[in-house]
Protein backbone atom coordinates (compact mmCIF):
# COMPACT_ATOMS: atom_id res chain seq x y z
CA UNK A 1 0.00 0.00 0.00
CA UNK A 2 1.18 3.45 -0.88
CA UNK A 3 0.64 6.16 1.75
CA UNK A 4 1.12 9.90 1.70
CA UNK A 5 2.61 11.67 4.70
CA UNK A 6 2.55 15.45 4.83
CA UNK A 7 3.77 18.38 6.88
CA UNK A 8 2.05 21.70 6.19
CA UNK A 9 3.49 25.10 6.97
CA UNK A 10 6.37 23.93 9.16
CA UNK A 11 7.89 27.21 10.40
CA UNK A 12 11.67 27.59 10.22
CA UNK A 13 13.66 30.70 11.10
CA UNK A 14 16.81 30.81 9.00
CA UNK A 15 19.12 32.76 6.74
CA UNK A 16 17.87 32.62 3.15
CA UNK A 17 18.18 35.06 0.28
CA UNK A 18 20.60 36.79 -2.04
CA UNK A 19 20.22 40.39 -0.90
CA UNK A 20 22.72 41.75 1.64
CA UNK A 21 20.06 42.41 4.30
CA UNK A 22 18.79 38.82 3.90
CA UNK A 23 22.26 37.38 4.46
CA UNK A 24 22.60 39.15 7.81
CA UNK A 25 19.21 38.50 9.38
CA UNK A 26 17.13 35.41 9.92
CA UNK A 27 13.61 35.35 8.56
CA UNK A 28 10.74 32.94 8.88
CA UNK A 29 9.97 30.59 6.04
CA UNK A 30 7.54 27.69 5.94
CA UNK A 31 8.00 24.19 4.55
CA UNK A 32 5.31 21.98 3.06
CA UNK A 33 6.45 18.38 2.68
CA UNK A 34 4.68 15.55 0.84
CA UNK A 35 6.04 12.02 0.84
CA UNK A 36 4.75 8.91 -0.88
CA UNK A 37 5.99 5.67 0.59
CA UNK A 38 5.36 1.98 0.73
CA UNK A 39 3.50 1.74 4.04
CA UNK A 40 2.41 -1.89 3.87
CA UNK A 41 4.67 -3.02 6.74
CA UNK A 42 3.81 0.00 8.88
CA UNK A 43 0.09 -0.56 8.39
CA UNK A 44 0.33 -4.30 9.02
CA UNK A 45 2.47 -4.04 12.17
CA UNK A 46 1.59 -0.50 13.32
CA UNK A 47 5.27 0.26 13.86
CA UNK A 48 6.61 3.76 13.37
CA UNK A 49 9.99 2.24 12.48
CA UNK A 50 8.41 0.97 9.24
CA UNK A 51 7.26 4.42 8.13
CA UNK A 52 8.58 7.98 8.40
CA UNK A 53 8.27 9.54 11.85
CA UNK A 54 6.94 12.96 10.91
CA UNK A 55 8.05 14.54 14.21
CA UNK A 56 11.63 13.42 13.54
CA UNK A 57 11.34 14.53 9.91
CA UNK A 58 10.21 18.01 11.01
CA UNK A 59 13.07 18.29 13.49
CA UNK A 60 15.64 17.07 10.96
CA UNK A 61 14.53 19.44 8.19
CA UNK A 62 14.33 22.37 10.60
CA UNK A 63 17.91 21.85 11.81
CA UNK A 64 19.19 21.16 8.29
CA UNK A 65 17.69 24.34 6.80
CA UNK A 66 18.82 26.46 9.76
CA UNK A 67 22.44 25.40 9.34
CA UNK A 68 22.78 25.54 5.55
CA UNK A 69 22.04 29.26 4.94
CA UNK A 70 20.66 28.83 1.41
CA UNK A 71 20.60 31.69 -1.07
CA UNK A 72 17.63 30.46 -3.13
CA UNK A 73 14.42 28.85 -1.93
CA UNK A 74 14.60 26.61 -5.01
CA UNK A 75 17.95 25.28 -3.80
CA UNK A 76 16.55 24.81 -0.31
CA UNK A 77 13.58 22.80 -1.61
CA UNK A 78 15.81 20.62 -3.82
CA UNK A 79 18.27 19.97 -0.99
CA UNK A 80 15.44 18.97 1.34
CA UNK A 81 14.04 16.54 -1.25
CA UNK A 82 17.48 14.96 -1.75
CA UNK A 83 17.96 14.70 2.02
CA UNK A 84 14.60 13.00 2.52
CA UNK A 85 15.23 10.47 -0.25
CA UNK A 86 18.75 9.73 0.96
CA UNK A 87 17.71 9.26 4.61
CA UNK A 88 14.48 7.28 4.12
CA UNK A 89 14.77 4.21 1.91
CA UNK A 90 11.03 3.56 1.93
CA UNK A 91 10.14 6.98 0.47
CA UNK A 92 9.29 6.60 -3.21
CA UNK A 93 8.63 10.28 -3.99
CA UNK A 94 9.12 13.56 -2.17
CA UNK A 95 7.92 17.09 -2.74
CA UNK A 96 8.99 20.15 -0.77
CA UNK A 97 7.52 23.63 -1.08
CA UNK A 98 9.37 26.52 0.54
CA UNK A 99 7.23 29.55 1.34
CA UNK A 100 8.98 32.88 1.79
CA UNK A 101 6.04 35.17 2.55
CA UNK A 102 7.99 38.41 2.97
CA UNK A 103 9.99 38.13 -0.26
CA UNK A 104 7.58 40.33 -2.22
CA UNK A 105 5.78 42.74 0.11
CA UNK A 106 2.82 43.22 -2.25
CA UNK A 107 2.23 39.46 -2.55
CA UNK A 108 0.52 37.28 0.02
CA UNK A 109 3.18 34.58 -0.45
CA UNK A 110 6.15 33.60 -2.58
CA UNK A 111 7.12 29.97 -2.93
CA UNK A 112 9.14 27.42 -4.85
CA UNK A 113 8.38 23.72 -5.12
CA UNK A 114 10.62 20.79 -6.06
CA UNK A 115 9.65 17.16 -6.37
CA UNK A 116 11.54 14.03 -7.24
CA UNK A 117 10.88 10.29 -7.44
CA UNK A 118 13.50 7.93 -6.09
CA UNK A 119 14.11 6.47 -9.55
CA UNK A 120 14.93 9.95 -10.91
CA UNK A 121 17.91 10.43 -8.59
Amino acid sequence: MIATIALDRLPVTCIVGVLPHERGHEQQIFLDVRLRLDAAAAILHEEVASTVDYAELAEDLTEYVRHECFRLIESMAAACVRRILSEHDNVLWAQVTVHKPKAVPAAHDTWAQVECAREDL
